[in-house]
């Protein structure tokens, strides 16, 4: 077994300690103002809240601004948080206890170091409150693969920051400012497949596909010069528990 052996954080003045807990049932969701707020505000001060919430919503959003040291997730699944943090997608395991469970994430590091580090220490905080170890055991299975058909039709950003957003909803998944690895998650949880990329992409894209089936989803990636190839293989899957 592959354990969580990054250090746990200690109490020190830069800290938000008191933070650092799932809340008991009952407790105030961040909504989408505070959440846009938390990531302009300048303080040094370190963040890290996982706020379990109990009121089951459609829809979800994460924003992703690591580079700068910050990530939001809103009604998000704990699946979907970690396959965000270490960017493994479809490849995680998680006990089924937590499985329905939705969370409101809110960290900031002020550290100057490199975004795998800002990455390793947020999972090292997610396993740390709620008690979880993992391992890697590779397993046949059926996958995707994204390819380009024409990259001619990619949309591409080329003013948006650091910050990428993404989120879906019963009509669309959208990505704005977001690299092909956020695409691949938002179409993963949406039908529950496995993507790999083969597209070698590197910048940041803009997407918004219809939510309907994966038939409609291949379709408007289509419009975009992508698509989805099926096959099976033996991949690495990520068991946490």
């Amino acid at each position: 077994m592959v354990k969580n052996k990054e250090r746990k954080l200690e109490k020190s003045d830069d800290v938000d300690m008191d933070s650092k807990v799932v809340a008991d049932k009952g407790a105030k969701e961040i909504d989408f103002v505070a959440a846009f707020a938390f990531l302009k505000d300048i303080s040094n001060q370190y963040v890290f809240k996982l706020i379990k919430i109990d009121e089951k919503k459609k829809g979800s959003m994460a924003i992703d601004a690591l580079a700068s040291g910050k990530f939001v997730g809103l009604n998000s699944s704990l699946k979907s948080i970690i396959s965000q943090v270490i960017k493994k997608h479809k490849q995680i395991i998680i006990p089924d206890s937590l499985k329905e469970n939705k969370y409101n994430l809110m960290y900031r590091n002020p550290k100057k170091i490199a975004e795998k580090d800002l990455r390793a220490n947020l999972k090292a905080n997610l396993l740390d409150t709620l008690n979880l170890t993992y391992s890697v055991e590779a397993k046949n299975t059926v996958i995707y693969s994204l390819k380009i058909i024409d990259d001619n039709k990619l949309d591409i950003e080329t003013d948006g920051g650091n910050v990428n957003h993404s989120g879906d909803s019963d009509l669309f998944l959208v990505c704005s400012n977001s690299d092909i690895n956020t695409l691949i998650r938002e179409i993963e949880q949406s039908q529950n497949i496995i993507i790999f990329d083969k597209t070698n992409l590197v910048k940041k894209y803009n997407f918004i596909l219809k939510n309907e089936s994966l038939k409609t989803i291949i379709k408007d990636l289509e419009t975009y010069g992508l698509t989805l190839e099926k096959t099976t293989k033996s991949i690495k899957f990520y068991n946490f528990k």
